[in-house]
């Protein structure tokens, strides 16, 4: 496996993947279309900003994606196909967009991610921050914002054929998080997950679906 810097010729096998990781944990269909347009990824979107797709034999199978909102820089996207969840991908592409993130001279890296994510994230070594409140048809759904301390975290190079002998497709889509974490997971940044901030974070209510109409917590850290 490499990675890559995507090319907005790809745009839409990357909506793909986003798509096809989503599916993955089971949401209602019309669901899954109120957040098509969270989920498309544009030629303009991977010119603009800085995308990055795990290659295996010539194939994107994974990507990630950063974005920078005013002060803060946010991994805007991380998503693995299904059939090569668990393989460790979702934790080089974590780690590469980190590397990346600290390269830019952030600080800090923002994620606001989908609740069943949170625990492979955490595991990464991020902490919840704040959290969003949205309400889909009726259903509340609470969306985790993680910051990711760069300060505490030294950059190591992703290594060639790091993951050579561990990258092959499954044939049963994973439950659970894109990209756990497991015992051969490479070594993590010193802030622990189980150090997370004990204070209740400050709630901002939306409606129509994750992230429409959405206000950011004003608890997320700066990168």
């Amino acid at each position: 496996m490499h990675i890559a810097r995507a090319k907005p010729s790809e745009a839409a096998t990357l909506s793909a993947i986003a798509w096809a990781a989503k599916a993955s944990w089971d949401y209602p269909s019309d669901w899954m279309e109120q957040w098509r347009k969270q989920l498309t990824i544009t030629p303009i979107f991977i010119a603009e900003n800085e995308a990055f797709a795990a290659i295996i034999n010539r194939q994107a199978i994974a990507f990630h994606a950063l974005l920078q909102k005013a002060d803060v820089l946010r991994l805007e996207h991380l998503w693995v196909l299904p059939d090569w969840m668990g393989q460790g991908i979702g934790r080089a592409l974590f780690r590469h967009a980190a590397e990346r993130a600290a390269a830019r001279g952030a600080l800090s890296l923002t994620i606001e991610a989908d609740p069943n994510a949170e625990p492979f994230y955490r595991r990464m070594g991020a902490i919840r921050s704040g959290v969003i409140a949205t309400d889909v048809e009726g259903h509340r759904r609470d969306l985790p914002i993680l910051t990711f301390d760069l300060t505490k975290c030294r950059s190591r190079a992703l290594t060639p054929g790091f993951l050579e002998n561990r990258t092959r497709p499954r044939h049963k889509a994973a439950a659970g998080v894109s990209a756990p974490g497991g015992k051969n997971a490479p070594n993590r940044c010193p802030n622990r997950p189980d150090r997370a901030v004990r204070a209740g974070p400050r709630v901002h209510r939306v409606s129509h679906g994750d992230h429409f109409a959405r206000r950011r917590t004003s608890s997320a850290a700066p990168a």
